[in-house]
């Protein structure tokens, strides 16, 4: 029956807290939130009557967008990515304080604030270029800087969580109860991250214009470097060409032009390839390589001889065949 009746009655009392959670509690008998004790992990006890409202206290992420004016009056806008996490023992307070949503309401208007002053310190060209990491190196700073009072620090809980006496108000002590209100941070800021910066349209075509043409001044330079490299290497390969000419000069003859042609025709000769070799020449080489041959193979004007003719003589009225061998003078033709 016991049993029955813990399970009946369970939702009433018993309280789960997951990890890396605390509860506020909030006693409506007993003065409210308790500021000072939370409920840690685990499966805890509360009156029926008290009301359990949990916080996640691990490292949690936000993304935001804030509004800048750059020196030169250009409107910017910052992609920001922010990494914190709420102290434990202060839950209570910020649940009474500040509530839930204490993200929307504490650390994004701290950040915008801090943001739009940083910004307006540098020119649009400092923002996306050289100064961005300072940018958000200074925007970090001023958020944690104890002189804001805007209740976030850089540090973690410097004080663990107490877990709260829920069946009844948790007795403060007396050195509590003593202590005046002081100035306690109680979000814990780990970094703030320039993601992206949106410039206006006409300024983004106008940085994308100067950059090309930045590019194609670096292009025309090195083109000019490409083209001097090798006009120095040419120089240097005619300089190396004309060594070798005068050192091999000398040593170039007829028998040297043999040796050669011979080592081409033998190459010629084993290759796989169809070929055709013209040999020429009283040595057998190739006719290219012939260059002691004497001039005799010169072309010589061929000797003109023109045919004897015969003048045909009326002898008694008859001519002289050309064709047959004449008689002697006062010789009769015989006739058939």
């Amino acid at each position: 029956m016991s049993v029955f009746l813990l399970v009946l009655l369970g939702p009433l009392f018993l309280v789960r807290v997951p990890a890396g959670h605390v509860g506020a509690i909030w006693r409506p008998l007993f003065g409210g939130t308790d500021p000072f004790g939370v409920l840690l992990e685990g499966v805890r006890i509360v009156a029926p009557i008290n009301t359990v409202t949990l916080y996640d206290t691990r490292l949690l992420i936000a993304h935001d967008t804030f509004d800048g004016v750059t020196a030169e009056g250009l409107n910017v806008k910052l992609k920001i990515t922010y990494r914190f996490r709420i102290h434990p023992s202060k839950v209570g307070l910020v649940h009474r304080t500040i509530g839930p949503n204490y993200k929307e309401k504490l650390i994004a208007p701290a950040i915008a604030t801090v943001v739009r002053s940083e910004v307006s310190k540098f020119t649009v060209h400092d923002v996306y270029g050289p100064a961005r990491n300072a940018i958000q190196e200074r925007i970090f700073a001023r958020v944690v800087d104890p002189k804001f009072h805007n209740l976030i620090e850089s540090r973690a809980d410097p004080e663990p969580p107490e877990g709260a006496i829920v069946l009844g108000r948790r007795n403060r002590s007396i050195a509590e109860q003593g202590r005046p209100d002081q100035y306690k941070p109680v979000i814990e800021l780990l970094d703030v991250l320039i993601n992206n910066i949106v410039l206006p349209a006409r300024v983004a075509t106008a940085i994308e214009k100067k950059q090309e043409q930045e590019q194609l001044k670096e292009e025309y330079v090195f083109r000019l470097d490409r083209e001097r490299m090798e006009s120095m290497r040419k120089e240097i390969e005619a300089d190396g060409i004309a060594r070798f000419q005068q050192k091999v000069q000398a040593g170039i003859s007829p028998n040297y032009l043999k040796w050669r042609g011979i080592e081409a025709t033998l190459s010629l000769a084993t290759s796989e390839n169809a070929k055709t070799v013209i040999i020429g020449g009283k040595d057998g080489l190739p006719l290219i390589l012939n260059t002691d041959e004497a001039t005799a193979a010169r072309r010589t004007p061929a000797a003109k001889t023109n045919p004897k003719t015969g003048a045909g003589k009326a002898v008694g009225g008859r001519g002289i065949d050309l064709g047959r061998p004449s008689s002697a003078p006062g010789t009769d033709i015989p006739s058939n």
